[in-house]
């Protein structure tokens, strides 16, 4: 019926990750921190502190206990959330632009987005910059405008 059904209070969230399945909420802010909490009850479990910058970025595999996250100056982490521990640094300045994340947790890869349209590929075992990805078949386009036909169902 659209209630609101809990309201969880953090000052200044830029990004969440949410285990469904085990009622968890994984939140990054600008406080440079990550807290974790119950859904259920809103009640905050643990903190995860480090970073030394507001975080911007977020993704969590709630199935190994791991998450990344990414603050303004270009400092990636990846996280035990279980155990509280920074288990990796890494990073650089042009990381700190980076427009999204998405984390091949099978394989410990992650690529960022950055604003000029390239992405940056990172190893999560070693924290090392691998190549530019590009998607297998991708071909540059002519901006074209978009253009949409009226289908009739006569």
């Amino acid at each position: 019926d659209g209630t609101c059904t809990r309201t969880i209070n953090v000052p200044e969230v830029q990004q969440v990750a949410v285990d469904w399945a085990a009622g968890r909420l994984l939140t990054a802010a600008a406080d440079e921190t990550l807290r974790l909490f119950d859904l259920g009850s809103g009640e905050q479990l643990s903190v995860l502190e480090g970073h030394s910058e507001p975080v911007r970025l977020l993704s969590a595999d709630f199935t190994t206990s791991r998450a990344l996250s990414l603050s303004s100056d270009g400092a990636a982490k990846l996280w035990d959330v279980q155990s509280r521990e920074c288990l990796l640094t890494f990073g650089d300045a042009e990381l700190a632009s980076a427009l999204a994340v998405n984390v091949r947790w099978s394989v410990l890869q992650a690529v960022f987005l950055l604003p000029d349209g390239s992405m940056r590929l990172w190893d999560l075992q070693d924290g090392s910059a691998q190549h530019d990805p590009e998607p297998q078949g991708y071909q540059q386009q002519s901006q074209q405008p978009c253009h949409v036909r009226a289908a009739s169902l006569i």
